[in-house]
């Protein structure tokens, strides 16, 4: 029995992707062989198709399939060839197909051609199927549900990779309405593309296992006005270089439900490697938890949520080393950003940036080595990171303050004059928002110390300010 049950408990550890068949494994309907230059297409002992052109045999083989059908039927395609990007091989309900070869797509891509489209159907299944060449999607469906695509391999030199929308132009505002529902992909790799890797505009309900991008020039996973979606691995290196995507992005409202935000968003990794950005969550999207983030070398923001609301970034653990981490807002455009957690990560050179404050925004249990400065509106809780390292300056300041913290006690040194010149200095401490804590005209000279009972003021960030009719210096401190 013991025996039993660790076998059970391995099992389900595994994808089930590991489970699926292998290209071109059990019975099929209809079946196109190439042998030599010539493809042969079957449906039982009927010959339907005897040519040498690759799309239009996938066509006769999808268009022998019993007509009116209520359950899925099979296609084999069993060998490598060529096809336009100005055509599309386009599959009905209740298909199913499998191409266990390449695809090389050539020529002049042409409007809303792809490898393999579909356009509001419902049932259809993709299981293997790997392309090469500059295809202008090599997976594009639009609106329907029951999709399914299994393990996927794009290697491009152009085009976009997947694209599952609900034509959005005519689904209602952000479209979120007529979503494309019921999808799973199973095992993406996408590369070369001059624009996304995977991309879902319109979504509800999306079961990913796992893409992998390399060198996409926009996002290698991009979720458009999706919810309820669940995400295993995405995987980039390169996506968005010389951009302002990321490997991983939300847009466009992603993840609201009749007007908010609960959690439905869930990714359990983002691995990141340079490109533009690590994560990337803007235009009111969120309702997000990612498990566990791997981000190194973007371009520009490791991470960055602008008008956010009810994201968790790590909800287990990560580690993080780039330009920084920010919270930001559009706010002429959306409300602020809220409801933000940021947590369980090391930071290595990878500052803590906020602009404007947010509302309810958590930073707890980070780490910080290197060069990790910090710019937030509230203490970092349970803060790892020495005490030594938390007197933070916001610009450079000439004029040096210290300041400590003893219970309720703040005592602040500085010594003048200095760049200030001569005169009476005005020593201000204020909250980010600009509300004075504490105001005095300093009219000595020299070394000048002063404590401030911050007792009814409470805990969190401070601007202490010094200056005169010449000059303004500014020091940020957490506590």
């Amino acid at each position: 029995m013991r025996f039993l049950i660790s076998l059970l408990l391995l099992i389900g550890s595994i994808p089930l992707t590991v489970f699926g068949q292998n290209c071109g494994e059990g019975t099929y309907n209809a079946e196109a062989i190439l042998e030599g230059s010539t493809w042969t297409v079957r449906n039982g002992g009927t010959t339907v198709y005897t040519g040498s052109d690759m799309l239009e045999a996938m066509r006769k083989a999808v268009g022998s399939l019993k007509s009116g059908r209520t359950s899925k039927e099979r296609v084999l395609v069993r060998g490598s060839g060529s096809m336009p990007a100005s055509q599309s091989l386009d599959l009905p309900n209740y298909t199913y197909i499998d191409v266990c070869g390449t695809i090389n797509v050539t020529g002049s891509a042409s409007g809303d051609n792809a490898v393999i489209r579909g356009r509001n159907v419902h049932d259809v299944e993709v299981g293997h199927l790997t392309v090469t060449g500059g295809p202008y999607f090599g997976i594009f469906f639009r609106k329907g549900s029951n999709i399914t695509l299994g393990q996927i391999d794009l290697r491009l030199s152009s085009g976009h990779g997947i694209r599952l929308d609900n034509d959005p132009s005519g689904s209602g505002n952000w479209g979120e309405t007529n979503r494309l529902k019921n999808v799973r992909i199973d095992n993406v790799y996408v590369s070369g593309t001059n624009n996304h890797g995977v991309e879902t505009y319109g979504v509800d309900g999306i079961t990913i296992g796992k893409v992998t991008a390399r060198k996409t020039a926009y996002c290698g996973l991009l979720l458009n006005a999706t919810i309820n979606a669940e995400v295993d691995t995405v995987d980039g290196e390169d996506c968005g270089s010389g951009s302002g995507y990321a490997t991983f992005r939300m847009a466009n409202r992603n993840g609201r439900i009749n007007n908010n935000w609960p959690a439905n968003i869930h990714v359990k990794y983002v691995r990141a490697r340079r490109g533009g950005r690590g994560i990337f969550s803007v235009s009111e999207s969120g309702g997000a938890v990612i498990d566990r983030v791997d981000i190194s070398g973007t371009e520009s923001n490791a991470i960055l949520l602008e008008n956010a609301y009810n994201v968790t970034i790590a909800g287990v653990s990560g580690v993080v080393e780039g330009k920084d981490i920010r919270i930001a807002a559009r706010a002429d455009e959306f409300e602020n950003s809220r409801d933000i957690t940021i947590q369980n990560l090391t930071l290595n050179n990878t500052a803590l940036n906020e602009s404007p404050c947010g509302d309810n925004i958590v930073f707890r249990n980070i780490k910080r080595t290197g060069n990790s400065s910090v710019n937030i509106c509230s203490k970092i809780i349970d803060d790892p990171t020495p005490v030594k390292e938390k007197i933070l300056t916001r610009r450079p300041a000439a004029t040096p303050v210290e300041a400590t913290l003893s219970g309720a006690l703040l005592t602040v040194r500085f010594t003048l004059p200095q760049s200030l010149g001569n005169g009476p200095s005005l020593l201000r401490i204020l909250t980010p928002q600009g509300k004075l804590v504490y105001a005095e005209t300093i009219r000595e000279n020299g070394k000048v110390e002063r404590r401030v009972d911050l007792a009814k003021k409470g805990k969190g960030v401070f601007l202490i300010t010094l200056s005169n009719r010449r000059k303004e210096n500014a020091h940020l401190f957490v506590f």
